[in-house]
C-alpha cells in the first residue's frame, strides 16, 4: 500500500490541526453542492475537491497542488509541460490559483474548512459508498469542463 503525503507539516501540527472543532454534516450536502450549485467556470473547484478527497478529506497547499500538476500532467492538458518544465515555479503558481477563487468560494459554501495551520480539511461524514458516488460526480464535472 501506498503511503499518502496529506500534510507537509510537522506530525504535532497535523495532530493541532485535525483537534479544531468542525462540525460534520451529511455527505449529501456535498453531493448537493457538486451536483446542484457548482458552476464550472474552471476545473479547480473539482480538481482541489478530489485532491482532498484522495487524502482522506484533509490536505494542504502542497499537496493540493502537487495532485493538480500530477493530473495536469497525466491528461496533457495544455499547460501542464509549461508548470512541469520549472516544477517549482509550476506549484508556486497553482497555490496561488487555488488560493484565490477556488478557496473563497468553497468555504463560502461551507465545503471547506481551513484550519490555522493550513489544513484544507472536508467537514462531511462520508461513508465508502458516498465516497465512490461523489468521487465519480466530481470526475464527471471534471471531464465534462475538459471536453469544451
Amino acid at each position: 500500500m501506498e503511503n499518502i503525503q496529506i500534510f507537509s507539516g510537522t506530525q504535532s501540527q497535523f495532530i493541532d490541526a485535525l483537534s479544531t472543532d468542525t462540525t460534520e454534516k451529511p455527505a449529501e450536502f456535498l453531493f448537493d453542492f457538486v451536483k446542484n450549485k457548482m458552476r464550472q467556470t474552471s476545473y479547480f473547484q473539482s480538481i482541489i475537491l478530489l485532491a482532498i478527497l484522495d487524502r482522506a478529506g484533509c490536505s494542504d497547499d502542497d499537496a493540493i497542488a502537487e495532485f493538480i500538476l500530477e493530473y495536469e500532467t497525466k491528461s496533457k492538458a495544455k499547460n501542464a509541460l509549461k508548470l512541469k518544465s520549472d516544477q517549482e515555479k509550476g506549484l508556486k503558481a497553482i497555490k496561488k490559483l487555488i488560493n484565490n477563487y477556488p478557496k473563497k468560494v468553497l468555504s463560502k459554501h461551507e465545503i471547506i474548512e481551513i484550519t490555522d495551520q493550513g489544513l484544507w480539511i472536508l467537514p462531511f461524514e462520508i461513508y465508502s459508498a458516498d465516497f465512490d458516488k461523489i468521487e465519480k460526480l466530481l470526475e464527471e464535472k471534471l471531464e465534462n469542463h475538459l471536453s469544451k
